[in-house]
């Protein structure tokens, strides 16, 4: 190449003029074009970590994304690694940069996918993620309850199991009764529609913190506006270290919480990942952070079902 490769116009096209995005030509127009068929949450995340291949790539090759090679990515694997990220937040990236590549390849503009074959870290299952015992739950509902929206958030959040964002997308006025249940609608990152049942002891701390409220967001700032993802993590963390509880608990722990608690409770596989609206189990099984344990070793039940002489 004549000049160093610069990603931000191309990812961030309305910082420069379109002039200057005109000369990008097609890589820019296809990034674009895929970056909008993202669902909102997926979008913004795939934006930064194609934006971070992109300038590695321009600093320590020079190399034309167009130009890439699968062996690029994997040293660029092996880059991420270096700098701590798990293995997890490593195929995260690669999953970003391949979906790029797949969509220039589909939409002709390189000859192939050079990032299909591409080698990702093992990623290893049976890690336990962090999550609450229902005791642990139990405490943080406790300390919530000295705020009411510290209350209506953690108590929909660990009785529905949505996901944060889906939370911070519910509006009072879809809220409604179907077939004897409390219920209320919320988008999910695949920006679809869903329909949530609100469990008595939710919607009772939901209905306390909305209060004459008619309209609007369901979660909101002092000023009135919609909480954001970020505010809403710190607000579920505090609570949470208010209750004494010694874990990293992020943006999925209350979700984790719900399906592992759920299926503990005996609520059927099917049922549970119907509940959090995941469309194989095996996605709903990884939440499982009992699934390791040995105290449901199949072992046990059989050696009874034997018998002993």
């Amino acid at each position: 190449m004549d000049r160093p490769f610069d990603v931000t116009p191309v990812l961030v096209p309305d910082l420069v003029s379109a002039d200057q995005r005109s000369a990008f030509g097609t890589l820019a127009q296809a990034v674009e074009a895929w970056l909008n068929s993202l669902a909102d949450v997926t979008r913004i995340n795939y934006k930064y970590r194609v934006d971070d291949w992109f300038r590695w790539l321009a600093a320590n090759y020079g190399v034309d994304p167009l130009a890439a090679r699968r062996t690029h990515l994997e040293r660029y694997s092996k880059e991420l690694q270096a700098r701590g990220l798990m293995d997890s937040s490593v195929c995260a990236h690669m999953y970003a940069v391949r979906s790029l590549y797949r969509h220039l390849h589909l939409e002709e503009i390189l000859d192939n996918n050079p990032m299909v074959h591409a080698r990702m870290p093992k990623v290893d299952d049976d890690i336990v993620r962090p999550y609450l015992t229902r005791f642990e739950l139990g405490r943080m509902i406790e300390v919530s309850r000295r705020k009411p929206r510290d209350f209506a958030l953690v108590s929909f959040l660990a009785f529905t199991g949505v996901r944060i964002g889906a939370a911070i997308s519910t509006n009072i006025e879809t809220l409604s009764e179907l077939n004897g249940h409390h219920t209320i609608t919320a988008r999910t990152k695949n920006r679809k529609i869903i329909t949530i049942p609100i469990v008595p002891r939710a919607y009772r701390a939901l209905m306390l913190y909305i209060d004459d409220r008619t309209e609007g967001p369901v979660f909101i700032t002092r000023s009135g506006a919609r909480l954001d993802k970020t505010y809403a993590y710190r607000l579920v963390r505090a609570v949470a270290a208010d209750a004494g509880i010694d874990k990293k608990i992020g943006n999925h722990a209350l979700r984790r919480t719900f399906i592992t608690g759920s299926l503990d409770a005996g609520v059927p596989l099917r049922d549970v990942q119907h509940s959090v609206n995941h469309a194989k189990p095996e996605t709903t099984s990884k939440y499982d952070q009992h699934r390791q344990s040995l105290d449901t070793h199949a072992g046990y039940v059989f050696a009874a079902f034997v018998g002993e002489r």
